[in-house]
């Protein structure tokens, strides 16, 4: 089973999603992320995946939830993370959003960021 893993980037109360440019969900808000390779861990994944497209050096935190999705047949894991260089750069993304939490729900987001989203407990969701 294939697995995604992606980043959930906070800074000052906000966290930063991305618009999806082409192929699945064009057009839909994520966390950035992507493909996890073999033999590399889930952490080392979202760094990657975020220097690539983002071009920004992470800190890589605790998972925040982990699921397994049917169609297609992926496990999917959000992790904490936090910018330590760089800013980021929309090189995948058709745009880049800094997001309170408690506002994620105003945007399109993709299915899987969306039941994620039900199930982490970011710092300023809570009001």
């Amino acid at each position: 089973m294939r697995e995604v893993c992606a980043a959930v980037m906070e800074r000052d109360g906000l966290v930063l999603i991305g618009r999806r440019a082409e192929g699945a969900g064009a057009g839909l808000w994520e966390f950035p992320g992507g493909k996890r390779r073999d033999g590399e861990t889930p952490e080392g994944c979202v760094a990657r995946e975020c220097r690539e497209e983002l071009d920004v050096v992470l800190r890589v935190g605790d998972c925040l939830t982990a699921f397994d999705w049917s169609d297609p047949p992926m496990r999917f894991s959000f992790y904490r993370a936090r910018i330590v260089a760089g800013e980021p750069v929309c090189r995948v993304h058709t745009q880049l959003a800094w997001v309170r939490p408690q506002a994620l729900g105003e945007y399109p987001l993709c299915p899987a960021d969306v039941h994620a989203l039900d199930s982490m407990h970011l710092d300023a969701k809570e009001e």
